[in-house]
């Protein structure tokens, strides 16, 4: 996956076709910035997912 900032990719869309055809597996996510706080930082990516999902 590209960044999950990126507000031109239609991210709600792509994660609804993944949660609808049944897929249990992991998406990579290619992060381009580097953060001190690498799990907070996880976290926060983390609900982003889950924002896009609903």
């Amino acid at each position: 996956m590209h960044d999950l900032h990126d507000p031109v990719y239609p991210y709600r869309h792509f994660i609804r076709l993944l949660s609808d055809s049944g897929f249990k597996g992991y998406c990579n996510a290619e992060i381009g910035r580097v953060s001190c706080e690498p799990v907070e930082y996880m976290k926060c990516y983390r609900g982003l997912f889950l924002f896009y999902k609903t």
